[in-house]
């Protein structure tokens, strides 16, 4: 018992330290982007975004393997096992040398071609965006050394470490974007210099602290190529999820940007901007709950494990409804108050983004049963792989109707195979009941996103002042929701263990 207990203890410590880190960095991006936005400007905004999307394009590679990284780390830790441990991290650093060695190659072959020959860079600007290119090749570089020891503070649950650094970091970006304003000239290539500063100072705080204070995360020499096929075989499979989103997100710049001018990439980095601070709301909800979803299901209980997959899926439905309605319902203000000058598409681009996190939010929690099973071929095989489907069908209709909305109409049509999928090999895979998942989770979720919205749209349309406007629209969405949530989204069973806790709480 007191073992669950300090492990419930620990878990609670961490999500609260994730939930700091989430709150300062998403309150610092806001400022950040509209400084950046404000005095770089929408061209050059754009242009920074598209180059430096051309090389996001490679981290999916790093991203996969970081999770296959903190398991290992994890499972020596765990035996405490510092010699198999060092193996395990001075194996995994090579791994991401050779990684960067191979990225640096392509980018400066392909990717070099790429930005000169393909991408839709005014003339005047192609020598800023070279140099830029030049920076967000090194900051890259940096980045993919710095996932190994990123992986170990995490396997060792140094979550207070990770989130003072992720702190530091946005508030960094935060007097850089302030710093441009008293620079007279060449601010893209100062901006791009400055960030690559801060992924240098990053690494370096995690190599000193990684080597002071985490046991067994030292380099040595290593031929183990058994584990280094393990890891990379474990990692694998996540390589088809990541790359799914990351080719969906920094791929549709550089489709933007073959078809429509810089401004429409500053557009769509903005939305992405509203998409991501939202999305990473619910992230911490499934990290909190997963472990627990991995202990039932290694305990074999596995109807206590689709209790808490549904009620937890609930729970993030509800939390991302309490920010995308008033969000939805006021894009045009808050975006006015937040950038001033909002690039045009801003606001649409933003409402169908939304529109398809609110569809995939149904069955992302799902994901939880098929990590902890260890059931991730079919599901990443099938359904990360609709994602991916978004460019090249995106590609063939502006081909033809050259519309800025199509690509993200794509994506809402394919967030519905997306996640009618997910559900479909949950049946199969993990014999996931499909009535339980729709009275449970589907259809209370459903109910909840009709009714929750009637009042605030009321309100919004009937207030002629804009900022008694988005107050009332804000407050209504908040207790419309509390409301609904509680009448059509909860049993019985979760309303009386909420106010169970909300007692214990209080006495």
């Amino acid at each position: 018992m007191s073992n669950s207990v300090q492990s419930t203890k620990q878990i609670a410590k961490n999500t609260l330290y994730l939930y700091i880190r989430m709150a300062l960095i998403m309150i610092v991006n806001l400022f950040v982007v509209r400084v950046v936005l404000n005095t770089l400007g929408a061209e050059d905004y754009g242009i920074y975004n598209v180059v430096a999307g051309t090389i996001t394009l490679f981290t999916f590679i790093g991203t996969s393997l970081a999770s296959g990284a903190t398991r290992f780390f994890a499972v020596d830790i765990g035996k405490n096992d510092l010699t198999k441990l060092k193996t395990t991290f001075s194996l995994t650093l090579y791994i991401y040398w050779g990684i960067g060695i191979i990225s640096v190659l392509l980018l400066e072959s392909i990717g070099l071609w790429f930005v000169n020959a393909k991408l839709n860079i005014p003339v005047n600007r192609l020598f800023d965006a070279n140099i830029v290119f030049q920076f967000a090749i090194l900051t890259f570089l940096l980045n993919i050394f710095t996932i190994p020891y990123n992986a170990a503070v995490i396997a060792f649950e140094k979550m207070s470490f990770f989130a003072l650094l992720g702190c530091i970091e946005a508030i960094a970006k935060l007097f850089i974007a302030f710093s441009l304003i008293l620079i007279p000239s060449n601010k893209l290539i100062l901006y791009a210099a400055l960030i690559c500063f801060v992924s240098f100072s990053i690494l370096i705080s995690y190599i000193t602290y990684t080597k002071n204070k985490l046991n067994g995360c030292i380099l040595i020499k290593v031929r183990n190529f058994s584990l280094a096929k393990d890891l990379l075989k474990y990692s694998g499979w996540n390589m088809i999820g990541t790359s799914a989103i990351i080719f969906r997100n920094q791929g549709l710049l550089i489709l933007l940007n073959i078809f429509f001018s810089p401004i429409v990439n500053a557009a769509q980095t903005i939305a992405q901007q509203v998409y991501g601070i939202v999305n990473q709301l619910i992230s911490n909800v499934y990290l909190a709950s997963r472990p627990q979803i991995t202990k039932q299901y290694s305990s074999n209980e596995i109807e206590a494990m689709w209790n808490l997959i549904f009620f937890s899926g609930k729970i993030a439905y509800f939390l991302i409804l309490l920010i995308i309605i008033p969000l939805f319902i006021c894009i045009d203000f808050i975006l006015k108050q937040w950038l001033v000058d909002v690039p045009e598409y801003t606001s649409v681009i933003c409402r169908l983004l939304l529109i398809s996190l609110g569809i995939e939010t149904f069955t992302n929690q799902l994901f939880g049963g098929f990590q902890a099973a260890n059931k991730l071929k079919r599901v990443q095989g099938i359904s990360s792989s609709i994602m991916l489907l978004n460019l090249p069908i995106s590609y063939l209709i502006l081909k033809h109707h050259t519309e800025v909305t199509i690509p993200y109409i794509v994506i809402i049509g394919l967030s519905i195979i997306y996640s009618g999928s997910i559900a479909i090999i949950a049946k199969i895979d993990l014999q996931m009941s499909l009535r339980q998942f729709f009275n449970k989770l589907f259809f209370p979720s459903l109910l909840v996103l009709l009714s929750a919205p009637i009042i605030p749209t009321i309100i919004h349309f009937s207030i002629q002042n804009n900022w008694i406007n988005c107050i009332m629209t804000i407050t209504s969405s908040i207790m419309s929701l509390i409301i609904m949530a509680w009448a059509f989204g909860l049993t019985k069973t979760e309303k009386s263990n909420i106010i169970n806790i909300i007692k214990r709480k209080l006495k």
